[in-house]
């Protein structure tokens, strides 16, 4: 009788730990959502208007920030304000994005 409930209690526990885990992987996904939404709006409105940047030097920056290979000193290097706003910010939000989507998948590994 005493191990039913040692198993019972313990099947407690594991669908506790689920729940919350698939708790946390639900919030995961809509941070990375969300993070890529504003990545996605700051490069639409990064060449709007009159003083917009260059789509072909947006579009240069966002490819070295989503290989890796921009470096802080070249963001510190660039001359334009604008575009190094744009670039620090895109940056910033796009790790975030990457950092929330890692963090989905390990914990469904963990699942």
């Amino acid at each position: 009788m005493e191990s039913l409930f040692t198993v019972k209690a313990k099947n407690t526990q594991i669908n506790k730990e689920l729940k919350n885990t698939t708790d946390l992987i639900i919030a995961q996904r809509k941070a990375a959502s969300k993070y890529q939404g504003y990545v996605d709006k700051l490069a639409k409105n990064a060449t709007k208007g009159k003083k917009g940047l260059k789509q072909s030097e947006v579009n240069k920056y966002i490819k070295l920030i989503k290989n890796g290979s921009l470096t802080k000193d070249a963001i510190k290097s660039i001359k334009n304000e604008k575009l190094k706003t744009f670039v620090e910010n895109y940056q910033t939000y796009h790790d975030k994005a990457v950092d929330a989507k890692k963090a989905v998948q390990e914990n469904i590994a963990f699942v």
